[in-house]
């Protein structure tokens, strides 16, 4: 093939099955590059020529849960705030975003957040939220996970 061939060219990815509400989907795009000599396609051997990036990512929100640019029904601020069976100890500033269950475990269950490996929050709360998705701002950047016994951003 030409380049003004591939240059049209259009790539479609489908998904076998529609994402359940609380999956994380993420596309990946590899590249590799060539050259012919001799009639021969060789590799071009050099991460330079050979890109691999993510290009899609859709995070899809739960009845009861949410991400991206959902709204959550419930916030806590640091230092310590507590609502809706869920408590947060973090710094002044931070901001823990999620929808409040009424129905559901009760059992204590706790959540350390950490940000580059380094703890920064510790959550308190009902095992009814565990796997529900929520948003923690720390130092003014956003970021969501889901209710979990150790989240690393």
């Amino acid at each position: 093939m030409t380049a003004a061939a591939l240059a049209s060219t259009t790539v479609v990815a489908t998904l076998p099955v529609a994402p359940a509400a609380d999956d994380l989907v993420v596309a990946v795009l590899g590249i590799n590059y060539y050259q012919q000599l001799n009639g021969k396609y060789y590799p071009l051997n050099n991460n330079a020529s050979n890109p691999l990036a993510v290009e899609y990512v859709n995070v899809a929100a739960s009845a009861g849960g949410g991400a991206g640019n959902i709204s959550y029904d419930t916030n806590l601020t640091g230092p310590n705030d507590n609502a809706q069976g869920v408590t947060l100890a973090a710094s002044a500033g931070d901001l823990f975003k999620f929808d409040a269950l009424t129905t559901g475990g009760s059992a204590p269950a706790s959540m350390d957040i950490l940000v580059g490996g380094a703890q920064v929050a510790s959550v308190a709360y009902l095992d009814r939220y565990t796997g529900k998705a929520f948003s923690f701002t720390h130092a003014g950047v956003a970021h969501t996970g889901a209710f979990a016994a150790t989240v690393n951003f």
